[in-house]
């Protein structure tokens, strides 16, 4: 496993518990990558639509913004 860039896309696949890049948590309303800490499940550009593909972004707490794509 990498280290994902903030943008990347997420993708389906079978679980791999050794994997960290798979693990994530709960923290102040966002979804939270295990592996970098500072990333969060985010909905790409805000489209709340069928078929828009989630991404892992910087998490806007961290940063005292509240980012409405990453509020789960």
């Amino acid at each position: 496993g990498s280290t994902p860039a903030s943008g990347t896309k997420l993708v389906l696949q079978a679980c791999d518990a050794a994997s960290a890049a798979q693990h994530w948590g709960h923290q102040t309303g966002n979804i939270v990558n295990a592996l970098t800490a500072h990333d969060c499940l985010d909905l790409t550009d805000g489209k709340a639509v069928a078929g828009t593909q989630l991404q892992i972004f910087g998490c806007g707490f961290f940063a005292g913004v509240d980012n409405t794509n990453q509020d789960w």
